[in-house]
C-alpha cells in the first residue's frame, strides 16, 4: 500500500505542476506508473481531465489509450478521446503486455470438470463488446444476467490469472448435461440465449419456447436439435410461446429470415418469416469456404420424394421448390459449422475434418427486394439498391474443437474484442484455453492450424459498432478491487518468499524450483509466460 501511496503523490505532484514543459523523461516515468497501476481505474479517471490536456506528447496519448482499453466501460468520461484513437488493437495490447499487466491478456476460468465447451463459450460472448456493455449496464433482476455480468466485470477489471464461474455455470447449464461430461457448445449457446429471453429467474417473467426460433430455414440442424433438447422443451410445463424475446438478445443477435415454398403442380406460395439467433451451416466432405456455406445454405431446394411438401390448394403432397432469404441481419452474426455425420453401418456420429476457410469479412448487399445477399469471392452485384443498408461483417472471435471425435475432445476460444477487430489487427489476437490465456502473433483467419483442431462457433461484428456513453458506478467495482489488491498482496508475498530461497542450498533450489507455476501458457505451443518476481502494485 506504501508503494500505491508514494506513486500516486509522485503523480500527483507532477500533473499539478506541470507548465506544459515537462521532460520525456517525466512524461514516460507518468506513464509507466499509470500503466503498472493494476488494481483500480480510478487513479487514471481522477487524472483523465489533467491527461487530456498532455496528449500533444505522444507518450501520453497512447498511455491513455491503452488505459481505455483496459477499462472500457467508462464512455461518458472519454468522449471522444476513445474515437479518436489511431492506435490499432495490437500496438495498445502489446504496451499493456510489455508492462506485465496480468489482466490485458485477458482473465482464465478454471476448468470445473470437462466444462472448457462453457469456457470457451462464456469467454467468446465477452469479446462480444457491444453485448458485453448491455449485460454489464443491464438492471433487470434475473439470475443468468446478474452472474453473467459478474463474470463479464471479472475478465474486465481483475488482475487474477483466473477465477471460477461455477454459479453461471450451474445457472445456465441445462438440465439433460451430465455434469463432468463433455458436451456440446453450440447446443449451450442457444439455451443460454433461451434462458435470457426468457428473463430467467426475474419476477413476473415466463420463457419463450426456443424452439419456434427457425435456423436456417428449419433445415437439420444436427446436434442442436437433439432429441434431449427437444423433449425438455416439448414438455416443460413452464414453457410459454406466447412471450417476446428479452430486447437484450433480440438487439445484438436476432435476424429474420423468410422461407417460401412455391407448388410445382400449382403455383400457389407461401411464406413465412422466422426469427433465427445464429445460422447453423452443414458441412461438406471436401475442402471449402464459409462463403460456399453459407450459399448453399441459403440455396433454393427442391422437395421431392420423401420430402414432398403438402399443398393446401392441391389438398395432396407435391413435388415443391423452396426458397430461404435474408430479410433482416443482425449486428452480431454467429455462425454454427455443423460437422456431424452420421455413419449408417456403424451406427455412429463421426466428426467432419473438413478444412473450411474462414474470411476475415463477409460484405452483404441489399438488394430490390429489401433482402440480403453474401457477396462471394470480390463479386459484386447489380441488384444492390441502397448502398448504405449494405452489412460488412468483421471476425472477432472463434470458439474451436479440439479433437477427432464428436463424443470427445477439448475447446478453447481465438479472438480480439469485437469493437477493437479489423484486418490490420488480425496479426495478433488472444488465446483462451480454460485457465490459460495468451496473446499469441498468429492470424485470426487461419487459427486453429491443425487437421483435428476445427473451428466451431464464428462470431461476426457489423461495423462500425461504437460503445456506449455510459460509466460504470464506483460501487460496481469495489468487490473486484478489493480482491485485486489482497491478490496483488499475495503475490508480493510470494516474490518476497522466493527471494528468501534464493539463499538456500543448491538442493532446495531444484525441489522448489519445481513447483513454481508458470503463468498464463498458451494453447499448441504458444506462450506468453511473466515471471512471478514482476513489479506490480
Amino acid at each position: 500500500m506504501l508503494v500505491i501511496q508514494l506513486s500516486e503523490r509522485f503523480i500527483e505532484a507532477i500533473l499539478d505542476n506541470n507548465t506544459g514543459n515537462s521532460s520525456s523523461e517525466c512524461l514516460e516515468l507518468i506513464c509507466s506508473l499509470f500503466l503498472l497501476h493494476q488494481h483500480s481505474p480510478f487513479l487514471f479517471h481522477r487524472h483523465f481531465n489533467k491527461l487530456e490536456l498532455l496528449q500533444s506528447h505522444e507518450c501520453i496519448k497512447k498511455a491513455v489509450q491503452c488505459m481505455i482499453l483496459k477499462y472500457p466501460h467508462f464512455g461518458r468520461l472519454y468522449g471522444r478521446v476513445r474515437s479518436t484513437s489511431h492506435y490499432s488493437w495490437h500496438e495498445l495490447q502489446n504496451t499493456l503486455v510489455s508492462h506485465n499487466i496480468t489482466g490485458s491478456r485477458g482473465v482464465g476460468f478454471s476448468n470445473l470438470g470437462n466444462t472448457c465447451y462453457f469456457n470457451s463459450l462464456v469467454q467468446a460472448l465477452w469479446l462480444s463488446v457491444p453485448f458485453q456493455m448491455d449485460v454489464i449496464f443491464n438492471r433487470v433482476e434475473s439470475s443468468i444476467l446478474s452472474e453473467l455480468r459478474r463474470v463479464f466485470l471479472n475478465l474486465s477489471y481483475s488482475v487474477r490469472d483466473s477465477f471460477s464461474p461455477d454459479t453461471l455455470f450451474h445457472v445456465v447449464r441445462p438440465p439433460w448435461f451430465s455434469f463432468g461430461s463433455q458436451q456440446d457448445s453450440a447446443e449451450l449457446l442457444r439455451h443460454m440465449f433461451h434462458l435470457i429471453s426468457s428473463g430467467s429467474g426475474s419476477s413476473g417473467s415466463q420463457p419463450s419456447n426456443p424452439l419456434s426460433e427457425g435456423l436456417a430455414g428449419g433445415r437439420d440442424l444436427g446436434s442442436l436439435e437433439s432429441s434431449k433438447y427437444r423433449q425438455y422443451y416439448s414438455s416443460n410445463k413452464d414453457v410459454s410461446t406466447e412471450s417476446q424475446p428479452s430486447q437484450i438478445i433480440t438487439k445484438h443477435f436476432q435476424g429474420v429470415q423468410e422461407v417460401t415454398i412455391v407448388c410445382d403442380t400449382c403455383g400457389t406460395a407461401s411464406s413465412k418469416e422466422e426469427t433465427f439467433l445464429f445460422l447453423s451451416l452443414p458441412c461438406d466432405k471436401g475442402p471449402t469456404k464459409l462463403e460456399n456455406l453459407i450459399t448453399s445454405c441459403l440455396a433454393t431446394e427442391k422437395l421431392i420424394q420423401e420430402n414432398q411438401y403438402h399443398c393446401e390448394a392441391c389438398a395432396t403432397k407435391s413435388d415443391a421448390t423452396r426458397k430461404t432469404t435474408l430479410n433482416k441481419m443482425p449486428d452480431t452474426f454467429i455462425f454454427t459449422i455443423n460437422r456431424f455425420s452420421y455413419d449408417k453401418e456403424l451406427k455412429c456420429r463421426s466428426k467432419l475434418l473438413t478444412k473450411v476457410e474462414v474470411p476475415a469479412v463477409l460484405h452483404f448487399t441489399s438488394q430490390l427486394d429489401s433482402t440480403f445477399k453474401l457477396v462471394t469471392h470480390g463479386q459484386t452485384t447489380a441488384a444492390t439498391l441502397d448502398t448504405t443498408s449494405n452489412r460488412t461483417y468483421q471476425l472477432y472471435g472463434t470458439v474451436v474443437h479440439s479433437g477427432s471425435s464428436t463424443e470427445s475432445g477439448h475447446y478453447y476460444t481465438y479472438g480480439v474484442p469485437s469493437t477493437y477487430s479489423s484486418p490490420s489487427v488480425l496479426s495478433q489476437c488472444l488465446c483462451f484455453n480454460d485457465s490459460r490465456v495468451s496473446l499469441i502473433n498468429q492470424d485470426l483467419v487461419n487459427c486453429p492450424n491443425t487437421a483435428s483442431d476445427t473451428p466451431y462457433l464464428l462470431f461476426y461484428q457489423c461495423v462500425p459498432s461504437e460503445p456506449p456513453l455510459i460509466d460504470l458506478e464506483v460501487g460496481e467495482l469495489s468487490e473486484i478491487l478489493s480482491s485485486n489488491v489482497k491478490w496483488l498482496q499475495q503475490q508480493v508475498n510470494v516474490t518476497d518468499s522466493n527471494q528468501s530461497q534464493v539463499q538456500k542450498p543448491p538442493d532446495d533450489q531444484d525441489d522448489e524450483d519445481s513447483k513454481r507455476e508458470v503463468y498464463a501458457r498458451g494453447c499448441h505451443g504458444n506462450e506468453f509466460a511473466a515471471g512471478s518476481s514482476r513489479f506490480i502494485y
